[in-house]
This record gives C-alpha cells, sequence and structure tokens, in this order.
C-alpha cells in the first residue's frame, strides 16, 4: 500500500503542478488582456470542462501507451480549468488596483505587470486550488488504474492494488 501510494501520490503532485502551470498561464493572460484573447481562453476552458473527464482519459490511455509522464500530462490537463477560472477572477479584481496603475504610468511593460504585480495575488487562491485538486488528482489516477489503464506492472497503485484484490473478495 505505502509502495502505491508512492506512485499514486507522485502523479498527482505532478499532475496538479501541470495544472497550475497552464491554469495560471491560461487565467492570467484571460484575466489581464481580456476581449478576443480572453474570450478563447475561456471558452476553451468551458468547452473542456463539458466534456467527461473519465471518457477523455480513458480514450487517450487507451490510445498510447499510457506511462508517468503521460498520465500525469492527461491528469493535469483536465484540471487546469479551474485554476484558470480563479486566476482569471483574481487578476480581473487585482488588475484595477492604483499600483497597477502606478506601474502603467512608470512604463513597465505589460508582461511585467503581470508576473510581478498581478501573478503574486493569486498564491491564496492557487493553494486551495492546488489542494482540492491534489485530492481529485488522486481519485482519478486510481480511477484509470483501477480500469487498467494506468501505470502498467512493475509500477504499483493504489487502483491497481484495488483492481488486483478484486479476485479475493469472495474467498476473503
Amino acid at each position: 500500500v505505502m509502495v502505491g501510494g508512492r506512485f499514486t501520490i507522485a502523479v498527482a503532485i505532478t499532475a496538479v503542478l501541470f495544472a497550475l502551470l497552464v491554469g495560471m498561464i491560461g487565467g492570467g493572460v484571460a484575466g489581464f488582456y481580456g476581449g478576443f484573447v480572453g474570450g478563447v481562453v475561456m471558452r476553451t476552458a468551458d468547452l473542456m470542462l463539458s466534456i467527461p473527464v473519465l471518457l477523455v482519459l480513458l480514450l487517450f490511455s487507451s490510445v498510447f501507451s499510457p506511462g508517468f509522464l503521460l498520465l500525469c500530462v492527461l491528469i493535469g490537463s483536465v484540471q487546469w480549468m479551474e485554476v484558470a477560472r480563479v486566476v482569471r477572477s483574481v487578476v480581473l479584481s487585482t488588475r484595477e488596483n492604483e499600483y497597477v496603475d502606478a506601474a502603467r504610468a512608470l512604463g513597465l511593460p505589460n508582461n511585467r505587470i503581470l508576473v510581478r504585480h498581478i501573478l503574486p495575488h493569486t498564491s491564496g487562491p492557487m493553494l486551495v486550488a492546488a489542494t482540492l485538486g491534489l485530492a481529485q488528482a488522486i481519485l482519478i489516477e486510481s480511477t484509470v488504474s483501477f480500469f487498467g489503464f494506468g501505470l502498467q506492472p512493475p509500477a504499483v497503485s493504489w487502483g491497481a492494488l484495488l483492481r488486483n484484490a478484486q479476485g479475493y473478495l469472495a474467498s476473503a
């Protein structure tokens, strides 16, 4: 169980870090620039939120050979949308502050204003999104591995342990 937990938690942490990175970039750009770019990013997030997560993961896991990195990227790619929405809302409220106007008046480029003055305010909501996403990533990885599409043996995860233990339900 401890060895299975090591792989499951490693996949979950890596997937959440990937989701945080993509969500922070997407939400930051959508909130700061707005307009057409923000609309495209947020409509993409809305579209991806409407697709069932388990269906997408099982489809891609069956097409490609499941490995550690692929599984992390797949799980992270279905979790970035929540992070992007949270980051966008914080950026929308923060970009109206006086110190952002002062940075613009000083002639700082938009990228620097976004990275140095606005995105640090997203750390609290992103920490909450990361903890919730970690639990969700553990459940997703265990579910995919339970169905046989996750990490393959010699790697052991909690879902694979449950799948292997199912044969003992009748006798134990």
